[in-house]
């Protein structure tokens, strides 16, 4: 069960490595959509080889991780700019305001994502 909900966290989290690397504030629209679609499909393939959402309960479980590492990568990723000067003084608290607001409505709507892909998965794999 931990793998199930580990995996996708951990998805999540190398997708947002490549732009804590680089000095760029733009993030293209393919990142975006693989931002968006990484954690899925691998809740998608773990629950097909091992169904571990086999009722929604626990599918809704298995995605809960989702609404932690993305707000603490974007808080990270606030936090990297601000060392590096590209934030200053009060621009800093706004970044990161808007930074976790708009993370953690990103990690809900993750949340439901891995939910029901986990879910779709596991369904798949018990015919």
């Amino acid at each position: 069960m931990t793998s199930a909900a580990l995996l996708p966290a951990l998805a999540t989290a190398l997708v947002w490595i490549p732009p804590l690397m680089t000095t760029s504030q733009h993030r293209s629209g393919a990142w975006w959509l693989l931002a968006l679609v990484a954690a899925p499909v691998v809740a998608f393939i773990v629950n097909w080889f091992r169904p571990t959402a086999t009722d929604m309960d626990i599918a809704f479980i298995l995605g809960l991780p989702q609404v932690v590492v993305l707000p603490l990568m974007a808080a990270l990723d606030v936090w990297l700019d601000v060392r590096n000067g590209y934030y200053i003084g009060g621009e800093a608290s706004m970044a990161y305001g808007i930074a976790l607001t708009v993370a953690s409505a990103g990690g809900v709507i993750l949340v439901l994502l891995v939910c029901f892909s986990g879910r779709l998965g596991a369904r798949i794999m018990a015919r």
